[in-house]
């Protein structure tokens, strides 16, 4: 984690390069597909590559605000520095307590999942709270790389970003060549019905937190070297890369995992469905219905007691009054039971005639996705020792959070602190706190990171800007970013 020259103002080094920008944020925001895939599956259905598709579009606008904002403003602090100079400090200091929010989230929800790909080598860490140990050892073992300093961590995170792009790549190309069917994917969505607009819109939320992680290189850019120029090309690459990944990925796993029904009953008297045994299945990780073991079962299934049941909910289409009494059909798609480790599921679901590339590739994706996510942690940390160094330098943080480590110069009070926080959040074994933490922060980031530089281009014309994104449209002689 930073490293800094022990002098005046304790000026970050300059030593990164386009591959360690490049690869901290793509360890960010890539990491989240091996997370996301799964949950956004479990709500849009066979809608899951357009929903990615159009917070995608999203992505591209947000990603190429971030690129204008720091190649101007090349400083530690993101979204809090932008606003600072295109509002206040009031402004600026709200903004940087919400970014923290973020780092701490995804410090938490990256550690975490770390164990669940590791699952593959030991099912134990499958279950609670053995996730949560797995989770808590990872972040403190990357507290103390950042302790010691940057080059250690940018080396590592070149390394591995490429080990995972190249494995993710490989692993969609052997799935689209061996399953893809259009026409099967386009029959999986049924508008209205599976997905429902609820359940589709509320799809669309989650996804954002695919895209997130942007605000990472923003936080490095005063270390950057030459920010003008490696700051947005480093964007561009990771534009590029991520909707690659995030597209082809939903598509490879909707033709392997294709959406079907379970018919269950509804109890009458509180309106909702009837809790039904399901047992495991294979491959490992999907479950059948116990009264029909060849019967699979393709919504999501919870844990209870020694067992497992799809759990009851409100139905979601219409229900039907049987001789049995009054029932309804679910939508799903098994790979919404492979919520902690979606990509490690469609690798499980791949032909069985590549029995023994499967082989192959179901550790080496266990490894690698663990990888990707220790690289996201440790994105959180360096993002978090960034923005309080810059928060410090403004006085808007206690003065303790800014202290430097005598011999290695590196913010060990804020990563401690931060880290230490994170691990706490990891206990109780639960994604869904954290992600809301994580999109909620975000979104206060990407607001006010758009506003900024919207607020700028009229507020300081002159500004040397040493890139600008495309598709501008003048508003009162002001040129404005659409």
């Amino acid at each position: 984690m930073a490293r800094r020259k022990h002098r005046e103002g304790q000026e970050l080094h300059k030593v990164l390069g386009v591959p360690a920008l490049f690869s901290t944020v793509y360890g960010n925001v890539g990491s989240s597909i091996y997370y996301a895939l799964g949950i956004v599956a479990l709500y849009a259905l066979g809608a899951t590559p357009l929903v990615f598709l159009v917070t995608g579009a999203l992505f591209i606008t947000t990603a190429w605000t971030y690129a204008e904002a720091t190649a101007a403003l090349p400083e530690a602090g993101g979204a809090s520095s932008f606003a600072r100079r295109a509002f206040n400090e009031m402004v600026s200091f709200g903004i940087g307590w919400g970014q923290m929010l973020v780092y701490v989230a995804t410090i938490a929800i990256s550690a975490l999942f770390v164990p669940h790909y590791l699952s593959v080598f030991w099912p134990i860490l499958l279950d609670w709270p053995y996730n949560a140990i797995g989770g808590i050892l990872t972040a403190v073992a990357l507290m103390v790389i950042n302790v010691i300093g940057l080059k250690e961590a940018a080396r590592l995170n070149i390394v591995l970003a490429l080990l995972d792009l190249v494995t993710q790549v490989l692993i969609m190309v052997i799935a689209l060549v061996l399953l893809l069917e259009p026409r099967i994917l386009l029959d999986q969505i049924q508008w209205g019905v599976a997905p429902t607009w609820k359940d589709l819109l509320y799809g669309m939320a989650i996804g954002t937190v695919a895209y997130t992680g942007i605000e990472t290189l923003s936080n490095m850019a005063e270390e950057a070297t030459d920010p003008g120029r490696t700051v947005p090309r480093a964007i561009n690459y990771v534009i590029v890369v991520v909707l690659v990944v995030y597209i082809g990925m939903p598509l490879a796993a909707l033709s392997a995992m294709n959406v079907g029904t379970n018919t269950v009953p509804v109890d009458t008297a509180t309106g909702l469905t009837v809790p039904v045994a399901a047992v495991p299945s294979e491959p490992e990780g999907t479950y059948a219905l116990a009264s029909d073991p060849e019967q699979p079962v393709y919504v999501l299934v919870e844990r209870e007691g020694d067992g497992y049941v799809i759990p009851e909910q409100e139905p979601k289409g219409e229900v039907v009054q049987t001789a049995d009494g009054p029932v309804t059909d679910l939508y799903g798609t098994q790979l919404g039971n492979y919520v902690e480790d979606p990509v490690l599921g469609l690798v499980r679901f791949l032909p069985d005639e590549i029995g023994w590339l499967k082989a192959i590739l179901e550790p080496w994706v266990g490894i690698l996705a663990a990888t990707i996510l220790v690289i996201a942690t440790n994105a959180g940390l360096i993002g978090v020792s960034r923005l309080t160094y810059s928060l410090g330098q403004h006085r808007q943080l206690p003065p303790m959070l800014g202290r430097m480590h005598a011999k290695r110069l590196t913010p060990y009070v804020s990563i401690i602190v931060f880290g230490s926080i994170a691990a706490v959040l990891m206990i109780p074994g639960s994604t869904t706190l954290l992600a809301d933490l994580y999109i909620f922060g975000s979104m206060i980031s990407f607001t006010a990171a758009h506003l900024s530089v919207i607020v700028l281009r009229f507020k300081e014309p002159e500004l040397e800007r040493p890139w600008r994104p495309p598709f501008n449209i003048p508003i009162r002689g002001t040129s404005v970013p659409l």
